[in-house]
């Protein structure tokens, strides 16, 4: 976290979904009165990141620095940030080639060198840090978009993406019943809603970032995601349904 603004965003997801799961965010609850303390306190601290983190405020800076439209100086860029900018524009005419289903998977490294050219002509570089060649600093990243988002909606279009997103949704375990709070076995289950959270939180975050489909265990944690939903609702059905073979 010294370095990564990605963890600082993690650290602001999971700390919404705490407060969320903890009824924060219930209008009835007065514990909606206490979120003018916390909010401010999670805000204070993505911002101090930004000035107390060189390695954050230079990613931060670049970013702001590409997305405004002004000129491609490598000199003062950060390499990673280019690489998704690059990847982003990519995407972008991707997408507007194949909207709805993608080029198809495994396709975007193709994309990259088809659309690349006509992103970073010669002429729009500038301090290439001593080497003359352009394509130096191009392909960085191309095999798995930067960003897994990037990646689906180049490959997958918006069928894809609605897929992924639905799947996403209809998994996600909300806060806990009310009816069910004072039985034990369902505040032991609340674990299970915890993991189901935490990893909703790790695909927002490889969303963000790395593009590969299996890298980090990617699927094994869809897997998990998926099945503690299920588990979690068989459960909570038969609890709400009075019968006591939770354990079973």
């Amino acid at each position: 976290m010294t370095f990564s603004p990605l963890s600082i965003v993690g650290v602001f997801f999971a700390s919404m979904l705490i407060l969320y799961r903890n009824n924060f965010f219930n209008f009835r609850n007065k514990k909606l009165f206490l979120l003018i303390g916390i909010i401010p306190i999670i805000m204070s601290f993505v911002a101090s990141s930004y000035w107390l983190s060189p390695e954050i405020k230079d990613r931060v800076d670049s970013t702001l620095y590409l997305f405004s439209g002004n000129k491609i100086d490598l000199r003062s860029l950060n390499l990673s940030v280019f690489a998704f900018y690059t990847n982003y524009l990519v995407t972008l005419k991707s997408f507007e080639k194949n909207p709805v289903f993608g080029s198809g998977i495994g396709t975007h490294s193709e994309n990259y060198d088809r659309y690349i050219v006509g992103f970073l002509p010669v002429s729009t570089l500038v301090g290439i840090r001593g080497d003359p060649s352009v394509m130096r600093y191009t392909g960085l990243n191309k095999s798995d978009a930067n960003s897994l988002f990037l990646r689906l909606v180049s490959e997958t279009g918006l069928f894809g993406l609605i897929i992924v997103f639905y799947f996403l949704i209809r998994h996600f375990i909300p806060k806990r019943n009310a009816r069910l709070l004072i039985n034990n076995e369902m505040i032991k289950l609340e674990k299970m809603a915890v993991i189901n959270n935490g990893i909703l939180v790790f695909i927002a975050l490889r969303m963000i970032r790395l593009g590969h489909y299996f890298i980090d265990g990617l699927f094994f944690f869809v897997f998990l995601y998926y099945f503690s939903s299920k588990i979690y609702a068989e459960r909570e059905k038969r609890l709400l349904a009075g019968r006591k073979d939770i354990t079973k």
